[in-house]
C-alpha cells in the first residue's frame, strides 16, 4: 500500500486520497495505515456507512471525531514517525499533529508516484467520465442561442453533468463568448453571446472521485478566414503532438512539437501542452518546455495545444488521452474540426 521507509504509519485526510484507497468518498474523517492494520477513523454519521463498504478489506471502522483515536495509537504502538502529504495539510493540521509525533515526514511524492501509473478500474471511471463530459457538449450544442450569457450556459453544463451521474465537476466550467476566449482561464460572466462569436468551453466531471478535462472551440456565425486558419493551425499542432507520443520519451518533446507549428504561424502559446489528470485535475506527467519526465504506460494526461490573440479570440482543443501497451488511446470520439452554429443552431464542420 506505502512502502513505510522512513515511517511507521500514515495518515490521509483529503477525499479524493481517501476514495483512492477505500472506494468511499468523505470530507470527515481520516486514514491511519501502517503495516500492520489500517483505520478509517470517521465520526457517526458516516460510520455504518463506511464500515459497509470496508467489508472484505483491510481496513477497519472507528467512530472518532478528531486525533483522539490516532494518539491512542501511536502511544500504545510506540510510534516515532508519521507521514503526511505536505500539500494537503494544513498549518494548523501539521502543528497539532507535530504535538502527536516527534518525527513528521513528507509523504506527497510518494503519493505522487502511487497515482501516477493508473490501474484498470481507475480508468474505468475516467472514461465513464468522459462518455459524461462528451455527451453534455453534444447536448449543449443544442442550447446555444445568440443572447445567452456565459453564466447560463455554465449553470446548464454542471446541471447536466449532474443529471447524467456525474458526483461533481472536476473544476468550475470556463466558458468564454468573442474575445473572452483569448484568456485561457477566463472567469466565465454576463457577457452574452452575438452572432459572429468564437466560443470556448473548458469543462470536466467526475465519476467516483476520479476526473475528465475537456476542450473545444467553435463558432456562432460566419468565421473569418484568419480565425480558420488559425483553428486549423492549432488542430494540426494537436494531432502532431497525438502523435508522437511514445512510451520513454520526455514529455517536454511533444510540448515542442506543438509549440513549433504554432509558433510557425506566429501563434501565442500561453501554457504547456498538458497535464497529467486522475483524482486531481491537475497531476503528474507535465507537457512543458521544463518538464523532465517520461512517458509511461498507464499515464492519463490532456493534449491542448491553443493559440491567443489579445482582445480578438483564443483557440484550445483538448481531448484526455492515455497510454496503453505503448498505444495512445484517447477516450473521446467527438469531432475536434472546427464546428460552425449557425442562428437556427444547424451545425456545419468545417
Amino acid at each position: 500500500m506505502l512502502s513505510f521507509k522512513n515511517y511507521q504509519v500514515a495518515i490521509i485526510t483529503e477525499e479524493s486520497q481517501k476514495y483512492y484507497f477505500t472506494n468511499y468518498s468523505s470530507e470527515d474523517g481520516y486514514l491511519l495505515l501502517s503495516k500492520e492494520q489500517n483505520f478509517f477513523v470517521t465520526d457517526l454519521r458516516y460510520f455504518y456507512a463506511v464500515e459497509k463498504v470496508l467489508v472484505g478489506t483491510n481496513f477497519k471502522a472507528v467512530i472518532g471525531k478528531d486525533y483522539t483515536f490516532l494518539a491512542e495509537y501511536l502511544k500504545k504502538v510506540g510510534v516515532k514517525s508519521l507521514g503526511i502529504d505536505f500539500t494537503k495539510t494544513t498549518l494548523q493540521e501539521f502543528k497539532e499533529l507535530k504535538k502527536l509525533c516527534p518525527k513528521i515526514v513528507d509523504i506527497s511524492l510518494e503519493l505522487q508516484q502511487k497515482f501516477l501509473l493508473k490501474e484498470p478500474k481507475e480508468i474505468q471511471n475516467i472514461k465513464k467520465a468522459c462518455e459524461i463530459t462528451q455527451k453534455v457538449f453534444l447536448e449543449i450544442l443544442d442550447f446555444i442561442k445568440e443572447g445567452i450569457s456565459e453564466q447560463e450556459l455554465v449553470a446548464e453544463i454542471i446541471y447536466r453533468f449532474l443529471k447524467l451521474g456525474a458526483s461533481d465537476v472536476s473544476f468550475y466550467p470556463i466558458v468564454a463568448f468573442g474575445e473572452n476566449s483569448a484568456v485561457p482561464h477566463h472567469k466565465s460572466g454576463n457577457t452574452k453571446l452575438r452572432y459572429g462569436m468564437p466560443v470556448l468551453i473548458d469543462m470536466g466531471c467526475k465519476v467516483n472521485s476520479y476526473c475528465s478535462d475537456f476542450t473545444r472551440t467553435f463558432y456562432y456565425g460566419d468565421p473569418p478566414k484568419q480565425f480558420i486558419k488559425d483553428y486549423n493551425a492549432v488542430l494540426s499542432a494537436f494531432e502532431e503532438s497525438f502523435k508522437s507520443v511514445k512510451v520513454g520519451l520526455k514529455t517536454r518533446l511533444i510540448d515542442k512539437v506543438a509549440r513549433d507549428i504554432l509558433q510557425q504561424e506566429n501563434l501565442d502559446f500561453k501554457h504547456s501542452l498538458g497535464h497529467g489528470v486522475g483524482l486531481y485535475i491537475h497531476e503528474k506527467p507535465t507537457l512543458s518546455p521544463s518538464s523532465k519526465e517520461e512517458f509511461k504506460n498507464g499515464q492519463v494526461f490532456s493534449i491542448e495545444p491553443g493559440a491567443y490573440k489579445n482582445g480578438e479570440y483564443g483557440i484550445r482543443i483538448e481531448d484526455l488521452v492515455y497510454l496503453n501497451q505503448d498505444k495512445l488511446v484517447n477516450f473521446y470520439t467527438v469531432t475536434k474540426r472546427l464546428i460552425i452554429l449557425d442562428k437556427n443552431n444547424k451545425q456545419f464542420i468545417y
